[in-house]
């Protein structure tokens, strides 16, 4: 089921370049109500950390960085927070070349919820 909220959530993102809170609370309602909930306040301290950076130099949005901090808080051990970061990383480099191929440019805006997704469903 968090896969399912997951995916709704990025293809909410894609088209429409925003991540709604009412997706958010349902995201976070089935995480507590899952199995595998559980707490990591280093993870999340690390994934917003890097979240304000981007917000800073790339013009990341709001509701990416509380995507990951909501994942990173409840989701994602410090252990594998490395390999999130890394296929989170690869995912968007992934996106930020459909982004060129598909507007010649790479102004505009990327939706990185997919990006977000594609790290959490492949650690």
């Amino acid at each position: 089921m968090v896969e399912a909220c997951l995916i709704l959530i990025a293809l909410i993102d894609i088209y429409s370049h925003r991540i709604p809170h009412w997706s958010l609370i349902l995201l976070s309602i089935v995480i507590a109500l899952s199995d595998g909930f559980s707490i990591h306040l280093d993870s999340a301290a690390i994934l917003i950390g890097i979240s304000i950076v981007l917000m800073v130099v790339a013009n990341m949005g709001a509701g990416d960085t509380k995507l990951l901090g909501l994942l990173g808080f409840s989701s994602i051990p410090l252990g594998d927070i490395s390999s999130f970061i890394t296929f989170f990383t690869f995912s968007c480099g992934f996106l930020a070349m459909v982004h060129v191929i598909f507007s010649k440019t790479l102004k505009g805006r990327i939706a990185l919820a997919p990006a977000i997704v594609a790290a959490y469903l492949l650690i």
